[in-house]
């Protein structure tokens, strides 16, 4: 299975090595608690060193040169690391393929290119990646209009004018029943009134 870095084919990984790991709270659980409640996952990590030659053989040399649609005068080892320099620089999400699996969604977080003189032009680099999970938000172009229930409120409409109130009657006291005329008008008034 040949390997690659975002379709660009790797000659070989020397080492590949997956982490996956979790963080575990420092605080003491209640027994009988679910642990699984009290852990982070972590990203999966994936640490690779590769190289890739100058002189690819066999199927690698034609793969390769298809990808590069035949262009000519930049030497594999020179492209390669390019390529992964503006993976590194852009933050692309690539895909990794290793020798055993395929790893989605990975950003190059590291990237290092050791040089010395047994691995003369060829590049020989270690990369380290780190799996993004993303999600998707889907929203509905029209809006549901749901109608609740209302009920009624006691709302403050203001001071209102006072209610007028019709003056009580008050009887007058009648001394004689022949004072005046309108005395037994009065009389009947007090009547009334009680």
């Amino acid at each position: 299975m040949s390997v690659s870095i975002d379709g660009y084919l790797i000659d070989v990984f020397i080492s590949e090595q997956p982490v996956k790991s979790g963080q575990v709270t420092r605080y003491p659980i209640e027994d009988g608690a679910s642990i699984a409640d009290h852990v982070i996952e972590a990203p999966e990590r994936l640490t690779v060193t590769g190289i890739v030659s100058n002189n690819p053989i066999g199927q690698l040399y034609s793969k390769r040169f298809e990808i590069a649609q035949g262009a000519t005068g930049v030497l594999p080892s020179n492209e390669a690391y390019a390529r992964l320099a503006k993976i590194k620089k852009e933050y692309k999400l690539v895909t990794v393929i290793g020798s055993s699996r395929t790893f989605d969604n990975m950003l190059l977080v590291s990237l290092t290119d050791p040089r010395s003189a047994s691995t003369g032009d060829a590049l020989e680099f270690t990369a380290t990646f780190e799996q993004i999970t993303t999600v998707n938000i889907q929203t509905k172009d029209k809006f549901t209009q749901v109608k609740l229930p209302r009920h009624k409120e006691n709302r403050n409409k203001g001071a209102k004018p006072a209610k007028q109130v019709a003056p009580a009657v008050q009887p007058k006291a009648v001394t004689s029943a022949k004072s005046s005329r309108g005395s037994s008008m009065a009389v009947k008034l007090a009547r009334l009134a009680l």
